[in-house]
């Protein structure tokens, strides 16, 4: 894990937020999280937290999952 990575925590009080390393400890990362207008930092240990990764949304309308009967399609 390096410094300005977002991660996701998944252990502990703070499990399913999302936060960035400020910095790194050998047994430890220290996490800045934004709660409402404040930013709490927390140290947490390395095994609690993996990368985030990017959530894909949805398409609003999938063409492809989209099936019209034989009467519509005419």
């Amino acid at each position: 894990m390096r410094l300005g990575q977002k991660v996701r925590m998944t252990e502990g009080p703070f499990l399913g937020l999302y936060g960035t390393i400020v910095q790194a400890l050998p047994q430890r990362v220290v996490l800045a999280i934004v709660v409402g207008s404040h930013t709490l930092r927390v140290a947490l240990d390395r095994d609690w937290v993996i990368p985030a990764t990017r959530r894909r949304r949805p398409a609003l309308f999938p063409i492809q999952n989209l099936k019209l009967s034989r009467r519509a399609a005419r």
